[in-house]
């Protein structure tokens, strides 16, 4: 199990702060659901927009970050406002390093995935929550019948994105899922690379 990162590599590597970022956010989501604290009163839905905002803008911010590295230590000559997932994509493809990040480029290709891949839906969720509008949550009470009485009543209440087909998860877990998706694919790039492993601007 890997150590936690300390406060020093965390103000030093970017990468790291974005994740633990995320997972803080994550935390702060397990706390409300623990505190029966849901998204279906204005109150609840506030806490928990804040808490899933934050979390995606940090998530997407790792992926920027790794981009920002790849930009510098492969000396791509991109300007930092001009360092996104297209333009690195393009500049690596006329390079002998164009498979290094072939996996992320992949997952942002709409000719490869016409329905959106995992990556694209999340992006398009941090843009839509950070730049445009509310996150399309459903919040919903699962019924049962008691047994005693013969009637419905209120069980757990069952959050999710609307906007992503993948209902069957949760928001909770669907976002430990994709943590856990980002982290694997920054980790096989950075390790395809070893310039990538260090956050220091010098090579």
């Amino acid at each position: 199990m890997p150590l936690s990162p300390t406060s020093l590599e965390l103000l030093e590597d970017r990468i790291k702060f974005k994740f633990h970022a995320a997972k803080e956010h994550l935390h702060n989501l397990k706390y409300l659901e623990a505190r029966g604290e849901t998204a279906n009163n204005a109150d609840g839905r506030i806490k928990w927009e804040i808490e899933i905002e934050d979390l995606l803008l940090h998530l997407i911010g790792a992926r920027d970050a790794l981009l920002v590295r790849v930009s510098e230590k492969l000396d791509l000559e991109l300007k930092i406002w001009n360092v996104t997932p297209k333009n690195v994509c393009d500049k690596l493809g006329s390079t002998k390093r164009k498979d290094l990040i072939k996996d992320l480029c992949n997952l942002l290709d709409e000719t490869i995935y016409p329905s959106g891949s995992w990556l694209s839906k999340l992006n398009d969720m941090r843009n839509t929550g950070t730049h445009r509008k509310i996150l399309n949550l459903s919040s919903e009470v699962n019924l049962f019948e008691n047994v005693n009485t013969g009637k419905g009543s209120s069980g757990a209440t069952r959050i999710y994105f609307k906007d992503d087909p993948d209902t069957d998860l949760e928001i909770i877990p669907y976002l430990e899922d994709r943590i856990q998706k980002m982290e694997a694919l920054i980790q096989t790039i950075i390790n395809k690379e070893p310039l990538l492993s260090s956050p220091y601007f010098q090579k």
